[in-house]
């Protein structure tokens, strides 16, 4: 998978109060082209309006960016965060929404939820716990509750009426299967350069609505996945890679070492965003004597907010 900031040669999951959207950073035109911070003064009038219509309740405390400061920008992104709170939503020149998510964690569960997970779970205990909904709408929410019970961790997914649904079910927005041949020509080469080293492994999906056409790519790989969002002109909209039971660099091995002696190292993840070297973390669980902590770290072994990576 080539990396589009520094390492672009290099070989590096997947795809997910008010927003935090499944567009985590926009990279528009060429491949070179990378989120941009800017001052609100520099967005157009009608993406300043929409933006701060839809984050009334935080509108004070939104960072704004571009996809890039040197010509034809196609798209904004507004992220606010606060308590148990992260927000980001996209929009396009003309001011109207392409996709928003809003994830709230360490939520009170609805009764009929809890009550789902001491029907189908005994003698699990909630670790976690969040709420996610898209597009500014309640009708369009769900629930993901983290479980445990001895050394086992999982995470169940709940719709809004408290029926348990598979991860794939709450996954954004639903798309159709289609063929490599129904994908636009710049879509294929933006994708394919992407995938390079699983580009015989990819599976395509379209959704085609009033806002816009977008393209998902999913592929899947020894200890990997792999998914990306790409808009109708080829434009990578947002992307995210796991890699399972990876090596640990030094740095994060000697932090976990020195300060949780006597914990074991029972799972670990990398998570790779945008193709972007510099947008990763390492997602460590450790387990001790029936209890388990998740850890998250940069690549330098400094300790991540769990907040920060939710999504």
């Amino acid at each position: 998978m080539k990396i589009r900031h520094k390492i672009r040669r290099g070989y590096s999951y997947l795809v997910g109060s008010v927003l935090l959207a499944i567009f985590l950073g926009l990279l528009i035109g060429t491949a070179e082209a990378q989120k941009e911070k800017v001052e609100k003064s520099e967005l157009p009038e009608e993406v300043v309006t929409a933006i701060e219509k839809d984050y009334l309740p935080c509108k004070d405390r939104i960072t704004w960016y571009t996809t890039d400061k040197s010509g034809n920008i196609d798209y904004y992104i507004a992220t606010a965060r606060g308590e148990n709170m992260n927000c980001e939503s996209v929009y396009n020149s003309r001011g109207e929404l392409i996709q928003a998510r809003t994830v709230m964690t360490n939520i009170k569960l609805p009764s009929f939820v809890m009550q789902s997970v001491k029907d189908s779970y005994p003698g699990w205990n909630v670790n976690d716990t969040r709420m996610v909904f898209r597009d500014f709408t309640m009708d369009r929410k769900h629930f993901e509750v983290v479980i445990a019970r001895d050394d086992d961790e999982k995470t169940i997914y709940f719709d809004g009426m408290g029926k348990e649904v598979s991860a794939d079910e709450v996954r954004d927005r639903p798309f159709t299967e289609i063929k490599r041949g129904q994908v636009p020509g710049q879509v294929v080469n933006s994708i394919e350069a992407d995938f390079l080293p699983c580009k015989d492994k990819i599976r395509w999906y379209s959704e085609e609505s009033a806002r816009s056409e977008l393209y998902v790519i999913r592929s899947t790989g020894r200890n990997m996945n792999c998914e990306a969002v790409y808009d109708s002109r080829g434009n990578l909209l947002h992307s995210k890679t796991v890699m399972t039971n990876v090596k640990l660099p030094p740095a994060v091995m000697s932090v976990i070492t020195r300060n949780y002696p006597g914990w074991t190292i029972s799972e670990d993840k990398m998570v790779m965003r945008d193709f972007d070297e510099e947008q990763r973390y390492f997602e460590v669980s450790i387990v001790r004597d029936g209890e388990t902590r998740k850890l998250y770290y940069d690549a330098n072994g400094k300790l991540v907010d769990s907040k920060e990576v939710v999504g």
